[in-house]
């Protein structure tokens, strides 16, 4: 993850903010752009769907075994396995969508803060949280 510092020397490099206002946008950031919670439910919601790949997996190879040799209660199991998987997939799906769509509200929450607080001019507030999305992102991978 990229520290504020380095979020506003960007905001600076690109003409968004002034090498005067850098101290005082590390410390609006520092209020405002909070989005480790969010990262954090769909980082496990991507670990949930990884999993649930390889449970899909394993099933379908128990499900093909299984009625090779006549077993329908196993597979008919597995089956119910594999469905259930699909199922949690699903909702692992919409919470990773939930969690990005407030992660990108934060980073445009975060350069209107800098607006509010006078450090960046409300016309780049947008180019702005655009920058912010990109730097953190490409820092915390």
């Amino acid at each position: 993850m990229a520290t504020h510092k380095e979020v506003t020397a960007v905001l600076v490099s690109e003409g968004h903010l002034s090498e005067a206002d850098v101290e005082a946008a590390i410390i609006v950031l520092n209020d405002a752009l909070i989005i480790a919670e969010a990262e954090d439910i769909e980082m496990e919601a991507v670990v949930d769907i990884a999993y649930e790949e390889e449970v899909i997996e394993v099933a379908e190879e128990i499900a093909v075994e299984a009625a090779e040799v006549g077993d329908y209660e196993t597979e008919a199991l597995a089956e119910e396995v594999i469905e259930e998987a699909l199922e949690a997939e699903v909702v692992d799906a919409i919470v990773i969508e939930a969690a990005e769509e407030i992660i990108d509200a934060a980073y445009l929450d975060a350069a209107l803060a800098l607006v509010a607080a006078e450090l960046i001019d409300e016309a780049n507030a947008e180019a702005a949280a655009a920058t912010i999305s990109r730097v953190w992102v490409i820092e915390s991978e």
